[in-house]
């Protein structure tokens, strides 16, 4: 049993290597047939020689001011199958551009230059500067990061002193994935941008080759050159391309000891004596004095700010410039105030940026983040994220004090309030009255201020020099209201166009409390009697209001007895009254008559005998009455 397992196992095996054989070998056939784009062996198939070698001019990249030197180099692929490199080094070929692959034509697989690991070694050896490149058909910036990954894979084990580039052009004859992609000028770019930027990312030297055509018609070579090394195809005896380019491929017809066959041959321009590709930043140059580099060459596309470790400069078209002053932006992105060429970082302070706008600087550099105040011979200012904001006006601060901004400057002539997230302020003459407490009268408005801010919690009575005992309603007095008004430490009181109404003794008509009897200004809650208002006549009073509800006799502490009708004393009432709580009772002008006892004749009840001004239910028989004679009188009733 054990032996039949293992048999099968043994079989297992079997099978599987030979589908794993199966498929590496579909796959490397699959790679093989998609087409590469060096169909003939030359790097810029669709590049025409239009001159003999022998005319060639070496004037240099367009940038005439900084080319010092040129080198002679050469670039391969496996269509030059096995080189003698000694050979190449000893007729004075310094530099070579290996290729390390390509992307197929047709579906775009990614694959190994066969001679690539042999071609960097073998150089190396021989003393020849390496740099490598990767023909590429990529139609998306993904796509270019991915080339950039297969290359930078496959090299870091090996000394590349010179560039890592994408070979960006169509197949021959306009043919090929890149060709049918038709891709936007922009797009190319782009691809050619992301290639450059992945490599660099690595730490190595990204650039771009691509004949004329390509550079002027379907990427943009000067957008590109701003950040990248060029590597121009042009096989001629001079250069017609406009924009500036680091290495010229002049022929693809060169002859060179230990190659068989033709072989592309280039130019390398030397730019002021520098052969690092890393230099980077300011350095002095003998001829021109200091200059802005980039890849080992002056940039002359960076117009701008540039650090060394003796302070920022200023540099227009690569060259320091020591006759500048103004603004100018570094390639971080931060904005500095230079002056006479340097960055004054010994200034804090306004910067004039001309159009009327003004910015505010810290160190010389711009800080678009300060908010708050700033002065020149001119008067003070208030800036917004750096810049002065001409539209501001309201309340800013600085270590003297608060002031009052119009339109962006501080108005000494403003008296008013101000208002921040902190409460609103008593302005005079500009700046924040911080000694000044009591009530102000500010655009027709009184208001209640303490040690220069208005109290906009105050909701009370105010006793102030000015107008006396006011209302403060958040702050301001309320010169409009008239009404009781229930004070929280005063209690209740009359108020007349916004004062208390010392002089009111008097009931008064509240339209949100009702009627309450006044003295002096305040609610009588402590009176209970009949009051005679001068305005009014008499009424029933209760704690201090109107007893409207109260029908029936009462007997005043001070006035005595009296018929009351809805609160007020009915004088105008002279008959017998059935009061509810004294029973009967004869009333003449509204008063309990006491004096009155005799026979009397009710208009509404008819004869009664009255004893003391009370019916007198008690009483039958005979009654003498001193006006009317004898009677007959049963329970009171004649």
């Amino acid at each position: 049993m054990n032996r039949n397992k293992y048999k099968l196992t043994i079989l297992m095996m079997i099978l599987v290597c030979a589908l794993c054989g199966i498929f590496m070998t579909n796959s490397v056939y699959a790679a093989e047939q998609d087409r590469d784009p060096m169909e003939n062996g030359s790097m810029s198939p669709m590049e025409v020689q239009e001159d003999n070698d022998s005319q060639l001019l070496r004037s240099g990249s367009n940038d005439y001011v900084s080319v010092t030197g040129v080198k002679n180099g050469i670039d391969v692929s496996k269509w030059q199958k096995d080189i003698d490199w000694n050979a190449v080094k000893n007729s004075g070929i310094e530099y070579a551009f290996i290729r390390v692959g390509y992307r197929g034509m047709d579906q775009g697989s990614l694959v190994e230059d066969s001679y690539y690991k042999q071609n960097i070694e073998r150089a190396t050896a021989a003393g020849i500067k390496v740099g490598v490149y990767i023909y590429s058909q990529a139609i998306s910036t993904a796509e270019a990061e991915e080339e950039a990954e297969f290359i930078v894979s496959r090299i870091r084990n090996y000394n590349i002193t010179m560039p890592v580039v994408i070979d960006y052009e169509f197949g021959n004859g306009m043919t090929g994935r890149l060709a049918n992609a038709h891709l936007s000028k922009q797009a190319g770019t782009d691809v050619c941008k992301a290639f450059c930027a992945r490599v660099e990312q690595y730490g190595y030297t990204g650039m771009v080759y691509a004949n004329k055509d390509m550079l002027t018609n379907y990427i943009d070579g000067p957008q590109i050159a701003g950040n990248y090394l060029i590597w121009l195809a042009q096989y001629n005896s001079h250069v017609t391309y406009s924009g500036n380019y680091n290495f010229w491929q002049h022929s693809s017809k060169g002859s060179v000891s230990g190659i068989d066959g033709n072989v592309d041959l280039d130019y390398w321009y030397i730019k002021d004596g520098i052969e690092d590709f890393s230099v980077e930043g300011l350095y002095y140059n003998s001829n021109i004095g200091w200059a802005y580099y980039k890849n080992g060459s002056i940039d002359t596309s960076f117009t701008g700010v540039a650090y060394n470790q003796s302070g920022k400069w200023y540099v227009k078209n690569g060259i320091l410039d020591t006759s500048f002053s103004g603004l100018a932006c570094a390639k971080d992105g931060k904005w500095y105030y230079v002056k006479n060429g340097q960055v004054d970082e010994s200034y804090t302070g306004m910067v004039d940026g001309g159009n009327n706008t003004w910015y505010y600087a810290i160190s010389g550099c711009i800080d678009l983040t300060y908010t708050g105040m700033a002065s020149n011979d001119q008067g003070w200012w208030y800036y917004s994220d750096g810049v002065l904001n001409w539209h501001y006006t309201g309340m800013a601060n600085n270590d003297q004090g608060w002031w009052y901004y119009t339109d962006g400057n501080i108005n000494w002539n403003y008296t008013g309030l101000g208002r921040n997230e902190n409460g609103t302020w008593y302005y005079e003459n500009g700046q924040i009255n911080w000694s000044f407490s009591g009530l102000k009268k500010l655009d027709n408005n009184w208001w209640l201020i303490s040690s220069g801010q208005v109290l906009t919690s105050y909701n009370d009575l105010y006793n102030s020099s000015e107008l006396g005992w006011v209302v403060i309603m958040n702050g301001q007095v309320n010169l409009n209201y008239n009404d009781l008004y229930n004070s929280p430490t005063c209690g209740w009181w009359k108020i007349t166009d916004g004062t208390v109404d010392f002089g009111y003794t008097d009931l008064y008509d509240s339209p949100t409390c009702g009627w309450w009897k006044i003295t002096g200004g305040a609610v009588d809650f402590g009176y209970t009697d009949l009051y005679n208002s001068p305005t009014r006549g008499w009424w029933k009073i209760t704690g201090g209001t109107v007893d409207f509800g109260y029908t029936d006799l009462y007997d005043s502490p001070t006035c005595g007895w009296w018929k009351i009708t809805g609160g007020a004393v009915d004088f105008g009432y002279t008959d017998l009254y059935n009061a509810p709580t004294c029973g009967w009772w004869k009333i003449i002008g509204g008063t309990v008559d006491f004096g009155y006892t005799d026979l009397y004749n009710s208009p509404t009840c008819g004869w009664w005998k009255i004893t003391g001004g009370a019916v007198d239910f008690g009483y039958t028989g005979f009654y003498d009455s001193p006006t009317v004679g004898n009677w007959y009188v049963s329970n009171g009733a004649v």
